[in-house]
């Protein structure tokens, strides 16, 4: 049994994908987690320097060695392209694996489709709090017209200024 994805469906999460990577720091556009100095240290190795990475030292080199695949398509294009290519390849490819997740969870549920953001939203560890409260910081700091805060500080006594310190 076939499941049909509509195109307003796909279109969706494509969007959502895309959201949801660039939102989480992926391609360096916004902030990121402290996880991320070592993947962009990785990112960047990969490259700036010759495959397969090697480091030297005074005792001898070593290979760069890690789970590999998820940076090999966006450094081959930062090799090509620099660093900004690389970037925007990460977010590319990085939101095609997570639509990728999205569209086999649809089959898989079928017509369950909250289950979809269940399970998702179970595995993230609800890391997509963390994002939407940075999601709104940037709005407040880079778009000051449209205060949220104001309406929140209305309904749950917080000050701009509790709200806006750094995570």
């Amino acid at each position: 049994e076939s499941i049909l994805i509509t195109p307003n469906t796909f279109k969706l999460l494509v969007a959502l994908s895309l959201g949801l990577v660039v939102f989480a720091g992926i391609g360096g556009f916004l902030w990121q987690r402290d996880d991320f100095f070592k993947h962009n240290l990785i990112f960047y190795d990969l490259i700036g320097q010759s495959w397969p990475v090697q480091y030297g030292s005074g005792e001898g080199s070593t290979m760069l060695t890690y789970y590999l695949g998820w940076y090999m398509v966006p450094a081959a294009m930062g090799k090509l392209g620099g660093v900004w290519a690389a970037e925007l390849a990460n977010v590319l490819w990085s939101a095609t694996g997570l639509l990728l997740f999205f569209l086999w969870l649809s089959t898989l549920l079928k017509k369950q489709k909250a289950l979809l953001w269940l399970v998702f939203l179970g595995f993230s560890g609800f890391e997509f709090l963390w994002v939407l409260g940075h999601f709104a910081y940037y709005v407040i700091k880079f778009f000051p017209q449209y205060d949220l805060i104001t309406l929140l500080k209305g309904t749950l006594g917080y000050t701009r200024s509790e709200l806006i310190t750094p995570f």
